[in-house]
């Protein structure tokens, strides 16, 4: 029997937003980047004369700079003393208030003791309420803006890497999608009030496919594959409207298929054709499906970019050249761009209408092509040696390459708009292609596999960059990559194939947690 994946019905966001409701009343997960919330007097009774303090001592309280205290349930108004700060006092404004209670601490120590205020002595009631605090930024980086509220999903990166494919939705949803051993659709699929839940979609992969998927801020998927037949197999999901369907679309296939959509919902997909043609297919909501060769010659993928209308697609020629396609809305263009190039190449897009493509050179440099609305298009090498293919993420001006060294470093350049560029090798060994994620908040995620098949992770937060290695064991066969999704809430998952067949999993909310997903690939 086929399991039911509860995800196009409207009673579920009801349920949702009755368990969200339920868990901020007993409790409250903390947050990436210094911004925290910590459960405290959960559900305990308490009384005038048997306060609670909100933290444990006064060391927990050391350089918090900002707090506040939110109460629900209460028979009477609760009160709030900052014993370290002249005992300064804040009360809620009366019984049964959901309200904040906003302080700003000094350099002293914040130790903030919660009572009640009624007056009298033995009367007691429960409290369930939270602190939320924020770490103070480094003495040279001033605090960033809070991220905005979420809205359409952050894309993530596509690639030709072995294991499972994501994307996430600004809900909450995370879908991913690999072959299975049996040469299927997986498809392990995370609802907030269901968990993770496993099915396989219908659909036959190649052997060496996989899946690429995207996601519409609507929640419409779509997932394109190279089928065992050279076909272009595509499964789409539309909530509301009776679950997953799939089929196979017009064009033969000779290479991994690569998809860009775009705000209005069109989809292209473009990939090379067996006679190293640049295949086309395409979607719009006027027209369905159509598909077509477009002009180039294609050695290698194709890898597509779009925004407003525009899309733009690069691929290596034969002869080593950078072929690139533009779509302006009155029709296709073909132009061969400077630069010789020994890699796929990697472009990045940008609200601004600016792209940057990355790839690396035949002597082992870090090729770059660069567009912008005033000056065209322009071309470089920037310092650093590659090996293998670069990947780039881009937010708001802001551009960073990673790759891979020939020492087998991790490679790093980044672009500041007031700076330019700049080149460096970041901490860690790194066996195949790092894959990044950024977050509207400025973070930064690398993650990447390690010589001994361990999981390791870069990331840069307030002005710095850290390091570490998490839990977790990654096939290190070749052609097998990690892959990420991040979300608007600061929440990041990581997805990789272990050296047994199964789904690893490793996520952030306030702190890494570890796990295996249902699923065999």
């Amino acid at each position: 029997m086929k399991k039911t994946i509860w995800r196009d019905r409207h009673w579920p966001v009801v349920l949702a937003a009755f368990a969200s409701l339920m868990v901020l009343l007993i409790m409250a997960e903390p947050v990436k980047a210094g911004v925290h919330e910590e459960a405290f007097c959960t559900g305990r009774t308490v009384t005038s004369s048997s306060p609670c303090n909100a933290f444990e001592s006064e060391l927990e309280a050391v350089h918090k700079w900002a707090y506040a205290i939110h109460a629900r349930g209460v028979e009477h108004s609760v009160c709030v003393y900052d014993v370290f700060n002249n005992q300064e006092k804040r009360c809620s404004g009366g019984a049964g208030e959901d309200v904040w209670l906003n302080f700003t601490a000094t350099a002293q120590y914040t130790w903030p003791v919660i009572y009640l205020n009624n007056g009298k002595q033995g009367v007691s009631t429960k409290v369930y309420g939270w602190i939320h605090y924020q770490d103070p930024p480094p003495p040279s980086e001033p605090p960033p803006p809070p991220p905005p509220s979420p809205s359409a999903p952050i894309p993530g990166l596509d690639d030709n890497l072995g294991g499972p494919h994501g994307v996430a939705q600004a809900n909450g949803f995370v879908d991913t999608f690999y072959r299975t051993s049996t040469g299927g659709l997986g498809h392990d699929v995370y609802l907030p009030w269901q968990g993770w839940t496993q099915e396989t979609l219908p659909g036959s992969l190649a052997a060496s496919a996989v899946p690429h998927p995207v996601v519409q801020s609507n929640g419409v998927i779509d997932v394109f594959y190279r089928t065992p037949t050279g076909g272009l197999g595509h499964n789409w999901f539309v909530p509301n409207e009776g679950g997953w369907k799939q089929n196979v679309l017009a064009g033969s296939v000779g290479s991994e298929p690569h998809p860009v959509v775009q705000a209005n919902g069109t989809i292209d997909v473009f990939y090379r054709t067996p006679t190293g043609g640049l295949g086309h297919n395409y979607w719009t909501s006027t027209s369905g499906w159509g598909q077509e060769v477009l002009t180039g010659s294609v050695a290698g993928d194709p890898y597509p970019v779009g925004y407003g209308g525009t899309v733009d697609v690069f691929y290596r020629t034969p002869s080593g050249t950078l072929g690139h396609n533009w779509y302006t809305g009155s029709g296709w263009n073909n132009n061969t761009l400077a630069g010789s190039i020994a890699s796929d190449p990697h472009p990045v897009k940008q609200s601004n209408g600016s792209i940057d493509v990355f790839y690396r050179t035949p002597s082992g440099g870090l090729g770059h092509n660069y567009w912008t609305t005033t000056s065209g298009w322009g071309q470089e090498v920037l310092p650093g040696s590659v090996a293998g293919d670069p990947t780039a993420v881009a937010w708001e001006g802001v551009v960073d390459v990673f790759y891979r060294t020939p020492s087998g470093g991790l490679g790093h350049n980044r672009y500041l708009p007031q700076s330019g560029w700049s080149q460096g090798v970041l901490a860690g060994s790194v066996a195949g292609t790092p894959y990044a994620v950024r977050q509207r908040s400025g973070i930064v995620d690398v993650f990447y596999r390690t010589p001994g098949g361990g999981l390791a992770h870069n990331y840069y937060a307030y002005g710095s960059w850290g390091s570490g290695s998490l839990t977790g064991s990654l096939d290190t066969a070749e052609g097998m990559g990690v892959h990420a999704t991040a979300q608007s809430t600061g929440t990041v998952d990581v997805f990789y194939r272990t050296p047994s067949g199964t789904f690893g999993h490793n996520w952030f909310t306030d702190i890494w947690r570890q796990d295996i997903l249902p699923g065999s690939m």
